[in-house]
């Protein structure tokens, strides 16, 4: 055992560690090429893991290591164990598959935006601009705890904080089960097809989600060109109602009725 910050390091029985159901789908195509590349050149970094009951550990992150090892029959991994909270161990979770390259559009949008949703949940000050210090700090601002997640997150990952910001702006306005509904779509690697679907009106946004899941359309703007993004009715000021019921009684009107309704107005002003 080797201690290190926040923790230590030791090898620990696969037996004894288990694999919560919030860990990401494992990739076993993935696994088999990892082990491969284990067996070959050991493991370069270890798993984490964090301590549980009776003696046991629960995998934070490191799932398809550990299942390299299943794999290769080993039977300890090195491991990193730390005393994290649910929140933390959920971010650090969210966080390995962030850092992934293959990824589509809408698996990595889901992915920084969990990532930020447990990181506003375990930092509930950041909605309130943080902790602006007091006496004994001379108002100092606590730089850590004032940073943005969307700042945290492009210094980690290396990309834009822009990128990051329309990431997140993406999955608030269609939100996880939207985006998981369209993960198998012709959009879910077109960032600019999500952001057009996030223009729409919230109800039209639900109605072209579920038709563009079904493959009745292949973007969005072929799925307004059907129904005619139109409002629905109850929208509509009495204004517009007016005008959309008048526009249709005059296209079903003769010339001569339209004619004889112009007189008739005419002499009316």
């Amino acid at each position: 055992m080797r201690d290190l910050p926040g923790g230590y390091e030791a090898e620990i029985s696969l037996d004894l560690i288990d694999v919560t159901e919030r860990l990401r789908e494992l990739d076993e195509g993935a696994a088999q090429q990892l082990a491969l590349a284990i067996g070959k050149n050991g493991l370069i970094n270890a798993i984490t893991l964090r301590p549980s009951d009776h003696g046991r550990y629960e995998l934070v992150a490191g799932r398809h290591r550990l299942r390299a090892h299943e794999i290769l029959d080993r039977e300890t991994i090195r491991s990193f164990v730390r005393e994290l909270t649910d929140d933390e161990a959920e971010i650090l979770e969210i966080e390995e598959n962030v850092f992934r390259t293959d990824l589509s559009a809408i698996e990595r949008i889901k992915s920084v935006g969990l990532w930020v949703q447990s990181f506003r949940t375990a930092h509930p000050e950041l909605k309130h601009g943080g902790d602006r210090g007091n006496q004994h700090t001379g108002g100092k601002l606590q730089t850590l705890q004032l940073a943005r997640p969307d700042e945290i997150l492009a210094q980690k990952t290396g990309r834009s904080q822009r990128s990051i910001y329309d990431d997140v702006a993406i999955f608030d306005a269609l939100g996880e089960e939207a985006l998981t509904m369209l993960a198998s779509s012709q959009i879910a690697d077109n960032a600019s097809q999500l952001k057009a679907l996030c223009k729409l009106e919230p109800d039209h946004r639900e109605a072209c989600a579920e038709a563009l899941a079904g493959e009745a359309f292949k973007s969005v703007s072929e799925w307004r060109a059907a129904v005619g993004d139109q409002r629905p009715k109850d929208e509509l000021s009495p204004k517009e109602k007016w005008l959309q019921q008048m526009g249709k009684l005059w296209g079903e009107g003769k010339k001569g009725w339209r004619d004889e309704f112009l007189r008739e107005i005419g002499e009316q002003a």
